[in-house]
């Protein structure tokens, strides 16, 4: 038997993707089981379709399509087309049916590959749709968290450091947690954080350390009263003293 031409004829490829009958079936099953070479091709050909076929999140380039048309189309279609005058008719007549049944399998391969697609896409709209909902739940918290009557409302505004920068506290008045909402600060550089103090008695009380994004932080509660909050540009982890010469926030209370 020459395996080479075995494995040329295209009948693998039909073999895989189901498209032989069940007594075909069992004749490439003993075939592969006595040619390890042909069972391998079986084995690399299955692995080729189930890379197309898998969802991986990732949309399935033009690359891999034209890559399962290539391979199937130059190497097994060419090795059908032999000239006319060496072919008698009804060698001919089952070789044009192998081509039919090689461009069968050419469509299921696009096939598996569009299915692959469209649910990839699908999957990337829905956790598009998710996040935009989770987004708008968070901004809603946010907006009645704002309007809470519970909570006083202190703006602080740019120092000489950062006069553009802004940020607004909440502290609630009955358990005296302190909450912060960065409107407009310069990214820290690396190895720093922003820390927020309390200037009372012309000492500066830690508050805490907080991110640097747009959303409403809880720092800790904090006890006692105070003449102005103040923001100060740190080492990361925060500082025991304020560095004032750092200092880009103010705020008093209104």
């Amino acid at each position: 038997m020459d395996i080479r031409e075995y494995i040329d004829s295209g009948i693998l490829e039909q073999y895989v993707a189901g498209l032989l009958s069940d007594d075909e079936n069992k004749e490439v099953d003993r075939i592969a089981e006595k040619y390890p070479e042909i069972y391998q091709e079986i084995i690399a050909l299955r692995a080729s379709i189930n890379n197309y076929s898998r969802s991986t999140g990732r949309t399935p380039s033009s690359e891999i399509l034209k890559k399962a048309q290539e391979d199937i189309l130059n190497k097994k279609v060419a090795a059908l087309r032999k000239p006319e005058e060496n072919i008698n008719p009804q060698e001919n007549r089952i070789r044009k049916l192998d081509v039919f049944k090689i461009a069968a399998t050419i469509l299921l391969l696009v096939s598996v590959g569009l299915n692959g697609f469209f649910f990839s896409e699908i999957t990337s709209y829905r956790s598009q749709a998710i996040d935009a909902e989770n987004r708008f739940n968070e901004l809603n918290n946010q907006v009645s968290f704002i309007n809470s009557a519970a909570n006083v409302k202190i703006p602080l505004n740019g120092l000489d450091v950062s006069p553009e920068s802004y940020a607004n506290v909440y502290i609630n008045k009955n358990t005296r947690d302190v909450y912060i909402q960065v409107g407009k600060l310069p990214q820290p550089p690396d190895g720093h954080q922003y820390q927020l103090w309390a200037d009372r008695d012309g000492h500066m009380h830690n508050i805490g350390v907080f991110h640097h994004n747009d959303q409403i932080q809880h720092i800790r509660v904090f006890e006692g009263d105070f003449e102005s909050l103040n923001v100060t540009l740190e080492v990361e982890g925060g500082s025991e003293e304020a560095t004032v010469e750092n200092a880009y926030l103010s705020g008093k209370k209104i």
